[in-house]
């Protein structure tokens, strides 16, 4: 994802020595409106993936008409295409109802055992916000369909989410931790409840070190699970 505002995915092979080739993606537009990407995230095919598949890519980008100061947003998502070395072809591209401001961070949870493949897909915004959305490949949702939401939380932080990471990410069930990084300077600890009622709860809002520190906002924060279940940010 370029600062010209561009998704370009380039093919390199291991051997055989080819220059690599780029290729600039061609977003879809939302009701007549063009898009402009502001995240992306790589969705790896495993063995235990619902209904096997390539690698995919997860495209979150905003839809603002020119004189408008109403803004949409969507996921789009991609696959490799076929017909061009290395190129990516847009599978299907669908709104996000529920986002406030546009997604400035996301990850994904890949998730096993699925009829089909499924993951969630955590968003941070640029107001602030979390979200959680179920996205399936192949989707099952008519044309123009937003994006099933399992959970959110607004006003999560007071400025722009600046990183989002779940603990650790993969396997199945419906539980859990995730951290949020903000340029308003706090770190914030949260737990993802799946189920018949999902919500997000926060469990924790790391002051100290975090907030006394000259270094101005957090850009990015991530997990050191190797100290085994506690886990640390």
């Amino acid at each position: 994802l370029s600062a010209g505002l561009q998704v370009i995915s380039t093919h390199i092979e291991s051997v055989g020595g080819r220059q690599p080739q780029s290729h600039v993606l061609r977003l879809e537009p939302l009701l007549g409106v063009e898009a402009s990407p502001c995240a992306a995230a790589s969705w790896p095919s495993t063995a235990d993936s619902g209904g096997g598949g390539d690698d995919a890519l997860i495209v979150a980008a905003t839809h603002a008409a020119r004189n408008d100061n109403l803004e949409a947003n969507s996921l789009q998502l991609f696959v490799r295409s076929k017909e061009e070395l290395g190129g990516l072809k847009c599978m299907v591209a669908q709104p996000v109802d529920a986002l406030q401001g546009g997604v400035a961070a996301m990850a994904l949870w890949p998730l096993c055992d699925h009829e089909f493949r499924t993951c969630r897909v955590l968003c941070g915004t640029s107001k602030g916000s979390l979200v959680v959305l179920c996205v399936r490949c192949p989707t099952q949702q008519a044309a123009n369909t937003a994006w099933p939401v399992e959970a959110q939380a607004r006003n999560a932080h007071s400025k722009s989410i600046s990183d989002v990471q779940w603990r650790k990410p993969g396997g199945d069930g419906d539980t859990m931790t995730l951290l949020s990084a903000g340029l308003d300077g706090s770190l914030k600890v949260w737990q993802f409840e799946g189920g018949s009622a999902p919500e997000l709860c926060c469990l924790h809002v790391l002051s100290g070190p975090v907030q006394q520190t000259p270094g101005g906002p957090l850009l990015a924060a991530c997990w050191d699970c190797s100290a085994g279940t506690s886990g640390r940010g």
